[in-house]
């Protein structure tokens, strides 16, 4: 059925013949259980930024390595900082902080150390002064400084929104707001000790329909 078991170290040839055609892959069997290494070592990211990668490499006594990655189970010690794919060594960044990333591998494990720090001095809010009428929707984005690609962080689904009047205006967890009456409305958004700011105003009802009649 082409399964393969391996019974001592060494080199082999694996060969598949159908009719006329054959296909033939090599397999090595390694003696021993592997060391088993996680890399980057250790990792610096921002909340908001784009998801860091891991690699699980295993290192057999006859120093030949194995990409693992998507064969070892991994954790993270604290997923509210940070999760990780459990199967693909895939990191997302949540909030700020320090965890441990685990991978473990034919009973071997091996760390890394994720760091989210960097600080935020600023959160800006966009659009800054949006108007809509009542009953109509605004979508507001969040956003932070630079990440280590260079991009910028996008924080709008890890921040706590508020509005300053829930009878003008509410607004969702993700940023999304509704005009509820017309008036002004300051939208908020924070993550840790950080916040910005943006001024919604909500003006006459949209017009929900429109009559032609014949001209006299």
């Amino acid at each position: 059925k082409g399964l393969a078991v391996g019974l001592k170290a060494g080199t082999t040839t694996i060969r598949a013949t159908s009719g006329p055609v054959t296909g033939a892959t090599a397999l090595t069997v390694h003696f021993g259980p592997p060391g088993l290494q996680v890399t980057p070592p250790t990792a610096t990211t921002r909340p908001g930024c784009a998801a860091v990668p891991f690699t699980a490499t295993a290192v057999f006594p006859d120093k030949t390595t194995a990409d693992v990655t998507t064969m070892a189970a991994w954790t993270s010690s604290d997923p509210t900082i940070a999760t990780i794919g459990a199967a693909t060594g895939i990191a997302t960044p949540l909030q700020f902080g320090t965890v441990t990333i685990a991978a473990t591998y034919m009973g071997q494990n091996a760390t890394a150390t994720l760091t989210l720090g960097g600080g935020i001095v600023s959160i800006a809010v966009t659009p800054a002064t949006p108007s809509i009428p009542v009953g109509l929707t605004q979508q507001f984005k969040a956003t932070t400084g630079a990440c280590p690609d260079g991009t910028i962080a996008d924080v709008t689904s890890l921040a706590s929104w508020t509005s300053s009047s829930l009878t003008t205006a509410t607004i969702s967890a993700t940023g999304l707001a509704t005009g509820v009456a017309r008036g002004t409305s300051t939208i908020t958004a924070t993550l840790g000790t950080v916040s910005g700011t943006a001024n919604l105003t909500v003006g006459t009802p949209a017009c929900s329909s429109l009559t032609v009649t014949p001209h006299p």
